[in-house]
C-alpha cells in the first residue's frame, strides 16, 4: 500500500540503512527490489526456487532475467531458504539454511499470497488453502458466494486482477438466477512492471505438466538483444506465451489465445523486426535467412556497399496476421 511504501522510506532514512534484503523473487519481489535499489541501497533478492519467477518463466528465460536484474546492480541468490532473521534490537541481516549470512538493515518479505479465510472457517464453510467454490463461485453453503484472492477453485488460487473481474461477472449472473455461465478458471497472465524491462507471460508455459500429446513450442532466444519469445501450441491452438525484451506482439497473443493459428505466420511473428539499410532501404529479414543479423560477419556488406552499422532495426507490420 502507499502507507507501507512511505513507512519503508521513513525507516530507511531514520535508520540510515545501506543494505536491504528482499525475500521472494516473484513479480512483486522483483518490483520491490527495483524500487529499493532506486533508493541507493545495496539490494539482494533471495529466492527459494532455482530460478526467478518460477511460476511465470521457464529455466532459459529465468536465467536471462537473472542476468538482466543483476546488470541493474541487484544481487540475486537462488535456491536459498531463509533460516533466521538476525539482530536483537534492530535487524542486522539474514542467515540462510546453508549457513551463509547476508548483512542488511532492512528485510522485506514478498513471498506469495496466503488467503485470509478465518471468517469462512468460523462460518463452517469448506476451506483448504482458500475458500472452496464450485463453477458458480458458490461456497459449500447454498447462496453464499466468494470471489478474488481468497477463493480456491479446483485446487488453484489465482491471485490476479483479471480472475477477480471474471469471477465477479459470473457471481452477478448466478445471483440473478442464471446458471448458464460457468467459471472454468482464469488464464494466468502476468506482467513485470519495471521501467525499461519488458516481460509478460500468459497461459500455459510448461507443457510437461499438462496432458501429453499435441504440444508444440515455437521459440526465439537472442541474448545479445536480451530477447526471449516462446509460444506454446496444442493441436494448432495457442495455449501460452513468454515474451521478454520485445513484447510488441503481446496484443496479437491475447487476441489469438485458444484460437487456431497458422504456425508459419507465428514463426514470422517471432522475428517481428527486420533490419533496413539506411543507404538503399534494402531489408535483411531474419525470418527468411539462415543467419541472424548479429551473426553476420563484421565485414559483411549490403549489396550497395553499406556496412552492418548502417542498418536500422525496424518493426514489421503485423496487423494482418
Amino acid at each position: 500500500s502507499i502507507n507501507d511504501a512511505l513507512e519503508i522510506k521513513e525507516y530507511i532514512k531514520g535508520n540510515n540503512a545501506q543494505k536491504a534484503v528482499i525475500i521472494g523473487g516473484g513479480l512483486l519481489g522483483l518490483e520491490l527490489a527495483n524500487q529499493i535499489k532506486n533508493c541507493n541501497l545495496d539490494t539482494t533478492v533471495v529466492e527459494f526456487f532455482p530460478r526467478l519467477l518460477p511460476r511465470q518463466l521457464d529455466t532459459e528465460c529465468g536465467t536471462m532475467l537473472k542476468e538482466e536484474v543483476e546488470s541493474r546492480g541487484i544481487n540475486v541468490v537462488l535456491d536459498a531458504t531463509t533460516e533466521e532473521i538476525l539482530g536483537s534490537k534492530s535487524v542486522t541481516g539474514i542467515k540462510l539454511k546453508r549457513g551463509r549470512i547476508i548483512d542488511a538493515e532492512i528485510i522485506l518479505i514478498q513471498a506469495g499470497i496466503r488467503p485470509t479465510i478465518d471468517l469462512a472457517k468460523n462460518a463452517n464453510l469448506a476451506t483448504n488453502r482458500g475458500i472452496i467454490v464450485n463453477e458458480y463461485l458458490e461456497t459449500s453453503e447454498k447462496d453464499i458466494f466468494a470471489v478474488g484472492d481468497c477463493i480456491e477453485f479446483k485446487e488453484q488460487i489465482f491471485g490476479i486482477i483479471p480472475a477477480c473481474m471474471e469471477q465477479s461477472k459470473i457471481v452477478a449472473a448466478s445471483v440473478l438466477g442464471s446458471k448458464n455461465v460457468l467459471y472454468q478458471g482464469t488464464t494466468p497472465q502476468n506482467t513485470l512492471k519495471i521501467v525499461g524491462l519488458e516481460l509478460t507471460s500468459i497461459g500455459i508455459i510448461d507443457p510437461s505438466k499438462e496432458e501429453a500429446g499435441g504440444w508444440e513450442i515455437l521459440k526465439r532466444a537472442d541474448k545479445k538483444d536480451c530477447c526471449y519469445q516462446k509460444l506454446i501450441l496444442k493441436d494448432n491452438k495457442l495455449k501460452g506465451a513468454i515474451l521478454f525484451g520485445e513484447t510488441d506482439m503481446m496484443s496479437f497473443v491475447y487476441k489469438k489465445m485458444e484460437q487456431d493459428v497458422d504456425k508459419q505466420e507465428l514463426r514470422k511473428l517471432l522475428k517481428m523486426y527486420f533490419y533496413m539499410c539506411s543507404n538503399c532501404n534494402a531489408e535483411y529479414d531474419e525470418s527468411l535467412k539462415d543467419l541472424s543479423f548479429h551473426d553476420l560477419p563484421d565485414d559483411w556488406k549490403c549489396k550497395c556497399g553499406a556496412s552492418k552499422n548502417q542498418f536500422k532495426k525496424t518493426l514489421k507490420n503485423v496487423n494482418n496476421l
